[in-house]
């Protein structure tokens, strides 16, 4: 703040002090008022803001010191820490209800095609949660990460595995839909995306274990994730509206 606007500041302040003694002549009607009260309610008014431009100038001189400090990097980087923990704690709340629904559609999405993808997902859906659930929060948006233990390598290679999953979930989502979750989200432009999207799958070669890194859509942080998902593989994977057919399956 600048010592020019400083003195518009308190200029206007004395307008204000000014118009209060008017106003409160004008409501005291015919009643002698003394010039002296008059005089006291201005100068009462007149330091209240002068008091409170002293505290907004000191405020704003004391920020932008603090912005040339060294430390203040520092305190804008643990102020975002804060608040992408407040935006994570919120995101989670629902991931108990929703991290069953998924791991069991995802289980039935790979049983049913198990002969095309060439994986066996296991007796039941507990073979994908071997070391439990896993949760991350990344991009405003939840994924949700499941775990297959397999006796081999997959026949295929990732980047093909991951397409294939995708279009059998894409078809899936179509014929059958998903229990206790919406089939597709609607953003507030009327488009409309599939709840579920496979945004990763690798495979750890030590472990034999092939992890299933999943997006679940139910927001427009998690609709805008998808977009880039879909921007990011749009050399290897298609958009799954455009590839799918209800009798792949």
């Amino acid at each position: 703040m600048t010592i020019t606007k400083f003195i518009q500041m308190f200029s206007l302040i004395l307008v204000l002090a000014l118009m209060c003694s008017f106003i409160i002549a004008v409501e005291a009607g015919a009643a002698q008022i003394p010039v002296m009260v008059l005089v006291v309610n201005a100068l009462e008014v007149l330091l209240t803001g002068l008091c409170c431009s002293i505290i907004v100038l000191a405020a704003v001189w004391f920020f932008e010191w603090e912005k040339k400090r060294p430390s203040y990097g520092a305190l804008k980087t643990r102020y975002s820490l804060f608040l992408n923990d407040r935006y994570r704690a919120l995101a989670q709340k629902n991931a108990a209800q929703i991290a069953p629904a998924l791991q069991y559609f995802l289980y039935n999405v790979l049983r049913r095609c198990k002969a095309v993808l060439g994986i066996d997902p296991g007796p039941d859906c507990g073979s994908l949660s071997p070391n439990g659930r896993v949760v991350s929060y990344r991009n405003n948006a939840l994924y949700y990460f499941f775990e297959l233990v397999l006796s081999s390598a997959p026949e295929q290679d990732i980047d093909t595995l991951k397409k294939l999953i995708n279009q059998f979930i894409f078809a899936e989502l179509l014929n059958y839909g998903v229990a206790n979750l919406p089939t597709f989200f609607y953003s507030q432009k009327g488009k409309a995306y599939p709840a579920i999207y496979l945004d990763r799958l690798s495979y750890d070669e030590v472990r034999h274990v092939l992890v299933f890194e999943v997006l679940f859509i139910g927001s427009e942080q998690a609709a805008a994730a998808l977009e880039r998902a879909w921007e990011r593989d749009k050399s290897k994977t298609e958009k799954p509206e455009v590839e799918v057919y209800d009798d792949e399956i």
